[in-house]
Formats: C-alpha cells, sequence, structure tokens
C-alpha cells in the first residue's frame, strides 16, 4: 500500500510546477521501484534462509501480484483524460 506514495506525491508537484521530468519524479520512481522489488524479493531471501516457509513465501508472492494488479489497474482507469470533459 506503500508503492505508489512517492509516484503520487511527486506527480501532483510535477503538475504543478509544469515539467513533465524532473529530479522529483524520477526520485519518487526509484523509491517506488525499491519498495516493489524488495516485496518481492525479502519473502524470497527468507524462504532461502528457512526463516519462512516455502507455502508462506508463495503466498506473499501471488498476494503482492494481486496488489500491484489492483493498484496499477486503478491508476489505469482513474488516471485516464475524457475527452468529453477536458474542454469546460
Amino acid at each position: 500500500m506503500l508503492s505508489p506514495i512517492p509516484t503520487m506525491i511527486a506527480r501532483r508537484h510535477a503538475d504543478a510546477a509544469g515539467g513533465t521530468s524532473s529530479p522529483c519524479m524520477e526520485t519518487a520512481i526509484f523509491i517506488t521501484m525499491g519498495l516493489i522489488v524488495s516485496s518481492f524479493a525479502l519473502p524470497i531471501v527468507l524462504s532461502r534462509a528457512d526463516v519462512i516457509q516455502p507455502g508462506a513465501c508463495y503466498l506473499t508472492l501471488a498476494g503482492n501480484v494481486v496488489v500491484y494488479l489492483t493498484i496499477i489497474g486503478f491508476f489505469t482507469i482513474f488516471d485516464m483524460d475524457d475527452s468529453d470533459y477536458t474542454m469546460w
């Protein structure tokens, strides 16, 4: 749930500043990718070190896929600009 927050903040800041690519947005994307990669890598590392059972690792990875696909779907649907409403 924390992964899209840096990108949302940077997008709001970039929209206010009027720029398309800024160091703030690049940093936010880097932080977001770090959170996403670590959410997949940490269960695998813990499973390989026998800290958690492999079934728990698989369940966590499946949950990560569902959550991230839901977040991507949400931003894809609600971030589209409707052409009928943009001229108002």
